[in-house]
């Protein structure tokens, strides 16, 4: 219930849309373990919606709710691990993350994750598995799978 109730206040609907009320009721669900409220209230002390920028505090939500098998907050705390922010830099840990996110079908995760094999980023380098990652992505709509695959000069994925 509680997390409804905090939709209801990100989103304005039935309600003046306050971002505050929504990140104290989506921290109260987040708290009671629903993998969907600990993303949201992450993202929101991510970016500072509703609350001050805490990227401490994200980075814990997110992994709490990757744990819980989010696959959006497996990218996001993968992210985070690879590129240093809010956590202490870490590849083989974001490499974990992103390779779960890529398999739960997360088109983010796959793409970042791609990017990581292209360059040897936290694996060894391996540009077949980067090209088999960004045409995942890529037929899930990510765009920017899909101009990598171009300017690799590959065909474009199948979107249909």
């Amino acid at each position: 219930m509680q997390y409804y109730v905090a939709q209801a206040y990100d989103q304005g609907t039935r309600t003046p849309r306050d971002l505050a009320a929504a990140a104290n009721w989506y921290e109260r669900s987040a708290v009671q373990g629903l993998h969907f409220a600990q993303y949201r209230f992450a993202e929101m002390c991510y970016y500072g919606e509703g609350v001050r920028v805490d990227k401490g505090l994200a980075a814990k939500w997110f992994e709490r709710a990757a744990y819980s098998g989010n696959a959006k907050a497996c990218t996001a705390i993968g992210e985070m691990y690879r590129t240093g922010d809010g956590v202490v830099r870490d590849l083989a840990t974001a490499v974990l993350w992103l390779t779960r996110a890529a398999a739960s079908s997360d088109s983010d995760g796959q793409y970042i994750l791609g990017w990581m094999h292209e360059g040897g980023e936290g694996v060894t380098r391996n540009v077949p598995k980067a090209i088999e990652l960004y045409y995942l992505a890529a037929e899930d709509g990510q765009e920017d799978a899909a101009k990598r695959l171009l300017d690799l000069g590959l065909p474009p994925a199948d979107t249909s």
